[in-house]
């Protein structure tokens, strides 16, 4: 009996937890087949030099007016952010986009250093967002 119990608490919570992980994927990759190199929020200088590039990146996630953007730490200026521009697949997920509002998570997308977000103020943008999921 004592197994049984123990079984069922773990697999009970096995099942809650990856269908929670699913619940926070907007991931729209159909037939995608470009090289997608991983890069750190906190190396401003590689960013900018693979413009044209898609990357994959970590960082918190702002879903505000006038401020949807990836940041480095919590706190941080936008200049060390990256404006993000979605796809019409994850736009159409507001609800979703708002429950991963401050939170860390993985972006995949295109570097644009030509376009810099709300007034110019951001590091550059993330464009043709394709993937956020929570971290």
């Amino acid at each position: 009996m004592k197994l049984f119990c123990i079984t069922f608490v773990v697999v009970f919570f096995s099942c809650n937890r990856q269908s929670k992980k699913a619940e926070n994927d907007l991931c729209f990759a159909n037939n995608f087949s470009q090289r997608v190199e991983k890069v750190s929020l906190k190396d401003a200088g590689k960013i900018k030099g693979l413009n044209g590039k898609f990357i994959e990146i970590e960082g918190y996630f702002s879903h505000e007016f006038e401020n949807v953007a990836l940041y480095p730490y919590k706190w941080s200026e936008p200049t060390k952010a990256l404006w993000l521009n979605f796809t019409d697949s994850i736009v159409k997920n507001q609800n979703e986009l708002d429950v991963m509002n401050y939170k860390e998570v993985i972006v995949i997308g295109r570097v644009n250093t030509s376009h810099k977000g709300h007034y110019s103020g951001y590091m550059a943008e993330l464009d043709s967002v394709f993937c956020i999921k929570e971290k």
